[in-house]
């Protein structure tokens, strides 16, 4: 008898390269022993180290894959990466009312490490009053943290006061993630009135692209396979924590966090 096992949709952006996105939210999702299904959000040209530029698929095709999809296909987890415009958090948001996929992880992506501007400016406001509030978790990192409370962040004490703002927004968790602070490894997570410190090892000279792609797909895993959002959240950082402490090299030399670590 063929084994059953969850299928995750990650919405994401093309970053051709391999290091985040798309391709890295497919290859989290499959090492970790679900289904993937993808639907491309944005096209990007960027490097290892460089950006050149973004643009988003025609409304038209994200619409109608993403309508198709969920007509046809039941879905255990949704992760929502990079949106790019208002146009496309409308027609995400939309699908995600009116299909109620049971978890929905949203990573906000704002920026690129590379430099690049991955979500529009005015697309912020939105994202904060149509999609957040549609989330169970919402994983943002330090700098997406400040731009969505307008907070500057340089304390993990400032990391639980901004958690808090974003839970005001309408989700059920968030988790602020801390790497972007001097030799730390530890994150935040909130609910509720909680705010819960999850400690993690700092890794020298760690300079990896798309670990907030794998964090928030793994997390989508771990919920699509029933548990409950602090295990799922605590099982995908340290899932991510051996990926980076095994990180390995391309045939060309570029340093990469391991693509398939143990998965549980």
């Amino acid at each position: 008898m063929a084994e059953h096992i969850p299928t995750v949709l990650t919405i994401a952006g093309l970053d051709p390269s391999g290091y985040a996105g798309i391709i890295a939210d497919i290859r989290t999702i499959t090492a970790l022993g679900a289904f993937s299904a993808g639907v491309v959000s944005a096209l990007t040209n960027q490097t290892k180290g460089n950006f050149y530029e973004a643009s988003p698929v025609p409304q038209n095709v994200l619409f109608n894959q993403l309508e198709q999809l969920f007509q046809n296909r039941k879905s255990d987890a949704v992760k929502i990466g990079m949106l790019h415009s208002e146009t496309n958090i409308d027609i995400i948001a939309g699908i995600i009312e009116k299909y109620h996929p049971p978890h929905v992880v949203i990573d906000p992506i704002i920026t690129s490490s590379t430099g690049g501007i991955l979500l529009e400016p005015d697309a912020i406001t939105l994202l904060k009053s149509r999609l957040i509030p549609l989330a169970e978790v919402v994983t943002p990192n330090i700098p997406e943290a400040g731009h969505l409370t307008e907070t500057k962040i340089s304390s993990l004490e400032d990391m639980k006061k901004a958690g808090r703002l974003i839970l005001k927004l309408g989700c059920e968790y968030v988790l602020v993630k801390g790497g972007h602070l001097a030799e730390n490894a530890h994150d935040i997570l909130v609910y509720n009135d909680e705010a819960a410190t999850l400690s993690g090892k700092y890794v020298e000279n760690a300079d990896f692209r798309g670990t907030g792609c794998v964090l928030s797909s793994a997390i989508a895993v771990f919920l699509a396979k029933g548990y409950d959002v602090p295990t799922a959240v605590l099982k995908a950082k340290r899932y991510l924590e051996y990926a980076r402490q095994t990180a390995t090299h391309t045939t060309n030399g570029n340093h990469i966090i391991n693509p398939y670590p143990k998965g549980e």
